[in-house]
């Protein structure tokens, strides 16, 4: 009869054990994320206008020559700019310029 060494762990439990709030994103939640945001930048307008005004070098809230640099940054940039705009931000009124500007 076999028998487990160690208990399974999932991600979100292992990552508290380590002292992490929250479990880093996957290489597929990066891409799903990047994926929703070309999905919405391709149908609207508006939203192409304001990826553009985030991504402004004046603006600061995603500096995308340094997160260009990481490994899958182009994607990273786009799974960042939607998870910006998760609407639970909006239900709480969350403005990421303010928040940046300090």
């Amino acid at each position: 009869m076999l028998s487990a060494t160690k208990p399974a762990l999932s991600q979100a439990v292992a990552t508290a054990r380590k002292g992490m709030l929250l479990a880093p994103q996957t290489t597929w939640d990066v891409l799903g994320s990047a994926f929703q945001t070309c999905g919405r930048l391709i149908r609207s307008p508006k939203n192409r206008d304001h990826f553009l005004d985030v991504l402004n070098a004046e603006s600061k809230v995603i500096n995308a020559q340094v997160i260009g640099q990481a490994d899958l940054g182009f994607w990273r940039i786009l799974g960042l700019y939607n998870d910006l705009n998760n609407p639970l931000f909006r239900k709480h009124d969350f403005d990421a310029q303010a928040f940046v500007e300090g």
